[in-house]
């Protein structure tokens, strides 16, 4: 989590060009509001906003064909980066080629997506996606691509509904088992329930830690393939280090299969390497 925060943070600081998946002025505004046609929701370019529960998230999709691969962003802890769906780069045009639906959002507070009051946490926010794609009409099978934070949400997403998900792709991301770690850092630099007020999202970077952590031994028997950003990006003390890269390969190895590939490339996978993601993509949904 210490991680994470300090790569998003630095990106922040430095700009767009160090950012990667990052958009340049935030995400286009939905053309529509209206939920689809059934043949819209199918096949072919959707934008809009779509009812998530007494809110309304933004939805983009391009291409057809099942599974649809889901995209779940990383956090903005800054408020400035950008971060949201349109991270996704030029996967969606990438995907959409192979004879795949490729679908991204904004979770609430990012992009075009309403905001909320918060704190929010990670049984919310599956929650959410959940009825998101099902008010847009899209339905499972789905391999999701989880980038930074947004795997940890994934990881919950498959524990809650694992009939829905047939695989995922995992981008140098954030795992449940950190929860453990945090030993390994001065109190006064631990995770707490502090923080999210100063979050775009509102969320609750712990409790969706946490309750990632109780769902550990529920994950689904799919293939998940885990991209490791190489140099390494996971720093902190050296306790920690020593340790975290085999904490990644005994969460990743909980799947069935699990495999954790390293991949050289900065953080934010999706600018850095799409061709990479994409063949990831295709392998999982071909063992799906």
């Amino acid at each position: 989590m210490r991680r994470m925060l300090a790569v998003l943070v630095l990106a922040v600081l430095v700009g767009s060009c160090s950012s990667g998946g990052e958009d340049d002025g935030g995400a286009a505004v939905p053309s529509s509001t209206s939920p689809p046609t059934t043949e819209a929701a199918a096949s072919g370019r959707l934008d809009a906003l779509f009812d998530a529960g007494g809110h309304k998230l933004h939805l983009a999709c391009e291409g057809s064909g099942s599974p649809t691969v889901v995209y779940l962003h990383g956090l903005d802890p800054a408020g400035s980066s950008g971060t949201s769906g349109a991270s996704a780069s030029a996967l969606p045009s990438l995907v959409a080629a192979t004879g795949h639906r490729f679908c991204a959002y904004d979770r609430a507070g990012t992009g075009t997506s309403d905001k909320l009051p918060g704190p929010l946490n990670g049984r919310t926010s599956v929650a959410a996606l959940h009825r998101l794609l099902d008010s847009a009409g899209i339905k499972p099978p789905y391999v999701l691509l989880g980038a930074s934070f947004g795997g940890l949400i994934a990881h919950i997403y498959a524990a809650s509904y694992p009939r829905e998900v047939a695989g995922m792709v995992l981008l140098d991301a954030a795992f449940p088992d950190e929860v453990d770690l945090e030993r390994y850092f001065p109190k006064h630099e631990r995770m707490t329930h502090d923080e999210w007020p100063t979050l775009p999202e509102k969320i609750d970077p712990l409790a969706v830690y946490e309750d990632g952590h109780a769902l550990i031994g529920k994950e689904p028997a799919i293939p998940v393939t885990y991209l490791l950003a190489w140099p390494s990006t996971w720093f902190g003390p050296p306790a920690y280090e020593a340790v975290i890269h085999d904490r990644i390969a005994r969460y990743v190895h909980r799947y069935s299969p699990g495999v954790l590939k390293k991949v050289e490339s900065d953080h934010y996978m999706e600018a850095a390497v799409p061709d990479r993601i994409v063949k990831e993509l295709e392998a999982v949904i071909a063992k799906s």
